[in-house]
């Protein structure tokens, strides 16, 4: 069974770290999009106060 060279170690963690934060900013972006017309009025009702 063929260990992982430390160099292909050392690119797979920021290759995840970058690819869990891009999945994250995509759903961001999406449920922006899917419920701005609720998002918006509450933080504007937030802001006045």
């Amino acid at each position: 069974m063929p260990t992982a060279d430390p160099s292909d170690r050392l690119r797979l963690r920021p290759m995840i770290i970058w690819s869990v934060f891009l999945g994250l900013l995509v759903l961001g972006i999406v449920l922006w999009f899917r419920f701005s017309d609720r998002i918006v009025p509450m933080l504007d009702s937030l802001t006045d106060r």
